[in-house]
């Protein structure tokens, strides 16, 4: 039996850019535009579970939480825009097991970066995403430690903040 994967996320290119290559190393990937409200838990049969955790779609996040909290062994991938935005630092803290992350247009993975680069490099070999063995359980917390996840901090609000303590 193929190793399974589910990609969820609004992203019409992104999913098939990801079905596309998950497919090409063996994969089984199932894509949908959005999880249901009812989401179940994730079954033994399913290897990967890649989330859309942009702006744009909050539900990925709480999905993200939801996942983390239970005891579930496969792999947790979100799909993000790159840069330490909130919910890239939560989902680190959460124990995601890496990105694959957007083009500058924020339409299409960027292959040159994150867990795309990964699949790319290893061009058929699946090996790097094998399904994680009873040794080596994930690294997942149950909760958000405060002020840490939540807290915004770009450089222009870092920039206003200096100018405003300057003078």
């Amino acid at each position: 039996m193929s190793p399974s994967a589910l990609v969820v996320s609004p992203r019409v290119i992104a999913r098939e850019q990801l079905a596309s290559l998950l497919s090409m190393h063996g994969w089984q990937t199932t894509c949908l535009h959005e999880f249901p409200d009812s989401s179940p838990a994730p079954n033994s049969k399913l290897h990967w579970l890649i989330v859309d955790i942009t702006r744009e779609h909050p539900k990925g996040m709480l999905l993200i939480r939801q996942i983390a909290r239970q005891p579930w062994s496969g792999y947790l991938a979100g799909i993000c825009e790159g840069g330490a935005t909130p919910m890239m630092r939560e989902a680190r803290y959460l124990g995601i097991d890496g990105f694959f992350y957007l083009n500058r247009h924020g339409k299409a993975i960027d292959p040159q970066r994150g867990l795309a680069a990964l699949l790319l490099s290893h061009k058929r070999d699946h090996s790097c995403l094998e399904r994680r063995n009873a040794d080596t359980p994930p690294r997942r917390q149950s909760t958000i430690p405060p002020g840490n996840a939540t807290t915004m901090s770009t450089n222009s609000q870092r920039m206003a903040m200096d100018a405003a303590a300057s003078g």
